[in-house]
């Protein structure tokens, strides 16, 4: 088939289309898209937005993005901002010190200002700790049985004064007779000077003196000692039972009852009631004669004791038992049947010893009124 005949009026086999076309560029490639200048992109975007682009806006962002040398301040009448951080370079130029010492330096002042305010919250607050109030407690109690010590020493030692009327223990007394005795005296030389006494009281009927013993005194620098009831008990009486002798307690009264005759009486306090009573009818045996002349008595006839039967038999003494008083009593008769010797537990601490019941019944009364002067330890 013969070829078409070609458009004469076309021209296109006329045009040249290899010098029409420009040549192909090289696109940009991925590592050169990447290496994009960052301010140069924030520029075109810039660019893009605004209505009318400024050129200058740019190479000002540009070189805000590129670090610029440090340029020396010039200097100006102005002063600079005064800072810490100024302060701590200062120090550190000038003399010489390392940033690390001024940070101990500083860590050091606000641990002593710390510590500072810390006392005095302290010393502004009271301390009430456990320590503080067991110190206090036992300085209390020290001081009481200090106390509680030189009351004991000074009133057992205490002398009374001579005369003074009512100063005795456990009862009231109308008048004091003093009595001395010496300490190497002997049994028979301390009875004699206490019948003495015992003779010389004169008193109306039915009041009470006591008998006051005392040791003297040996020195100008030394004074009058009073002499307790054990040491007076084992000076009359040698042979008292140890027992009752450790039951008796130092305060005693030995007084003389006008009554008739001046009658004598002892009233002395134990701490054991079963020691003392079994020391008591020990003692039986001897002493009516250990206490006497001192006790001794005769009583006019009189109505006669009624004896509880076998008591005395039991017992194997000439002591039998009484009720003299509402009490139960222990008593010595005379050959025609009056009592002239007892002794008797008013209470199971309290002993009385004397010749007759009216001298027990006053005894008995008194005790009921309280003592106006108690005399040592009481």
């Amino acid at each position: 088939m013969p070829p078409e005949p070609q458009d004469q009026h076309s021209g296109a086999g006329e045009i040249d289309l290899g010098k029409i076309l420009l040549p192909k560029k090289d696109g940009p490639s991925v590592d050169s898209a990447q290496r994009i200048n960052a301010g140069a992109l924030l520029a075109q975007e810039l660019g893009a937005t605004l209505a009318e682009p400024k050129p200058e806006v740019v190479p000002v962002l540009a070189s805000a993005l590129t670090p610029e040398p440090l340029v020396e301040a010039e200097s100006s009448d102005v002063r600079n901002l005064q800072t810490y951080q100024g302060d701590v370079e200062r120090v550190v130029q000038g003399k010489h010190v390392s940033v690390v010492s001024i940070a101990a330096a500083e860590a050091e002042r606000r641990s002593k200002k710390s510590l500072e305010i810390h006392e005095l919250i302290e010393a502004t607050q009271p301390k009430h700790t456990l320590r503080t109030v067991v110190l206090i407690a036992a300085s209390v109690l020290l001081v009481i049985a200090a106390g509680v010590l030189v009351h004991y020493v000074y009133v057992f030692n205490a002398p009374l004064p001579a005369g003074s009327p009512n100063a005795a223990p456990f009862i009231a007394v109308d008048g004091t007779t003093l009595v001395s005795m010496s300490q190497n005296t002997t049994p028979s030389a301390v009875m004699n000077q206490l019948v003495q006494a015992k003779k010389s009281v004169n008193l109306s009927l039915g009041l009470i003196a006591q008998l006051y013993i005392q040791t003297p005194a040996t020195s100008s620098d030394s004074v009058t000692q009073y002499v307790d009831a054990p040491t007076l008990l084992a000076a009359l009486a040698p042979d008292i039972p140890g027992n009752l002798l450790r039951a008796v307690q130092p305060v005693y009264l030995l007084g003389v009852h006008s009554f008739g005759l001046n009658q004598p009486f002892l009233i002395i306090k134990v701490d054991s009631y079963e020691q003392a009573y079994a020391g008591m009818l020990a003692w039986e045996t001897s002493m009516k004669a250990d206490l006497s002349p001192l006790f001794a008595y005769t009583p006019a006839p009189g109505v006669r004791a009624q004896q509880s039967a076998g008591s005395a038999q039991f017992l194997q003494t000439n002591f039998f038992d009484v009720i003299v008083e509402n009490h139960n009593a222990r008593i010595l008769t005379s050959a025609d049947g009056s009592l002239n010797f007892l002794w008797t537990f008013l209470d199971r601490q309290t002993i009385v010893i004397t010749t007759n019941a009216g001298t027990l019944r006053e005894i008995i009364s008194r005790l009921l009124q309280a003592p106006i002067l108690p005399l040592p330890g009481k």
